[in-house]
């Protein structure tokens, strides 16, 4: 009885903590995906159809390549340019 509980503390942390993360993960691209649809709206006009395009394409890319897209945001905060540049030579270099 004691290792059924104990298994089941177990495996509920290790559910929450997995929930937690993946919280965060979803909190922070879509905090970086509001940056980048921002940036793109400042370089061309976007309908609002286009512009449910561009943020999904973003929390998409954002959900698959996290770190490496947190990293450029967090190095390139505020600057539109460079943290685009930086995701495409993130990109290459994946390639």
């Amino acid at each position: 009885m004691k290792k059924t509980i104990l298994a089941t503390v177990i495996l509920l942390a290790t559910v929450f903590t997995g929930f937690s993360s993946v919280s965060a993960q979803s909190q922070a691209c879509n905090q970086i995906c509001d940056f980048y649809t921002n940036c793109v709206e400042g370089q061309k006009k976007l309908s609002a159809a286009d512009k449910q395009k561009v943020g999904a394409g973003c929390l998409n890319t954002c959900r698959k390549n996290y770190t490496a897209v947190t990293s450029c945001y967090e190095t390139h905060a505020g600057q539109c340019t460079a943290f685009n540049s930086c995701l495409m030579e993130s990109y290459k270099g994946k390639k």
